[in-house]
């Protein structure tokens, strides 16, 4: 009888034991879980920042060409208003 009290603490130790190893499983499998899905968060991330700064310097680049465009359309309209207004010249 007096072994029964020890015998009982240890087996409620034991199973509490049981149980913390059980959460700790628990916990390393969802971090896992987590750190891949993290992963792949920061990776489609990354490819919307690359898409954001390739279309901010495309859109860049067209509005760049345009005002070339205009200039030489506005360049050719006076040249072929010059000429229009001395046809001999």
């Amino acid at each position: 009888m007096a072994d029964e009290p020890d015998n009982l603490v240890l087996v409620h130790l034991r199973e509490m034991r049981a149980e913390m190893r059980n959460m700790r499983d628990e916990v390393r499998t969802k971090l896992e879980l987590h750190d891949k899905r993290f992963d792949a968060l920061e990776k489609r991330l990354d490819d919307v920042h690359e898409a954001a700064i390739l279309s901010v310097g495309l859109a860049t680049l067209a509005n760049h060409k345009l005002e070339q465009v205009r200039e030489r359309v506005d360049d050719h309209g006076d040249r072929i208003s010059a000429l229009e207004a001395d046809p001999v010249g």
